[in-house]
């Protein structure tokens, strides 16, 4: 069975991720000492709201390899026998990099796409990939499907 990773840049919704049961590895987000994982500890309603009022500007910082094995446990749990993860374009992060370390340690299969994008550039990916499995699309016809996105 075809699982799918991606991270929180990606902006799919709720009801998306619960349908396709996307894991989703959170973004990190440093605002003055704060430590803050994107739609986990604070919302996009939050971020924005306080973005508009707090002299503070935050920053990001990618996801670590331990959070990225999370969810790859979590997708195996899920009975994952292979694994796609797609997160934000390797232009914009080192975050490919570190999902492709973290896939390192896996036997089962973890393919790691540069999406070379982010929020729903990323986002559309992950959904073609997953609707190509709910069509029956065997690997080869998700990592199809997910290039053809892309371009």
């Amino acid at each position: 069975m075809i699982k799918f990773v991606c991270d929180s840049t990606a902006d799919l919704p709720a009801e998306l991720i619960e349908q396709y049961d996307i894991k989703v590895v959170p973004t990190h987000l440093i605002w003055g000492e704060e430590d803050l994982l994107d739609r986990i500890t604070i919302q996009p309603e939050e971020f924005y709201r306080r973005a508009a009022v707090d002299p503070i500007h935050p920053t990001s910082a990618t996801p670590t390899v331990a959070e990225f094995k999370a969810a790859y446990d979590s997708a195996i749990s899920s009975g994952a026998t292979e694994i796609v993860c797609l997160p934000i374009g390797s232009k914009l992060s080192s975050t490919v990099k570190i999902a492709q370390l973290a896939a390192n340690d896996y036997n089962l299969p973890v393919h790691v796409i540069d999406t070379l994008g982010t929020t729903m550039l990323t986002g559309w990916q992950v959904l073609a990939g997953a609707r190509c499995v709910e069509q029956g699309g065997a690997i080869g016809d998700v990592l199809n499907w997910i290039e053809e996105t892309r371009k």
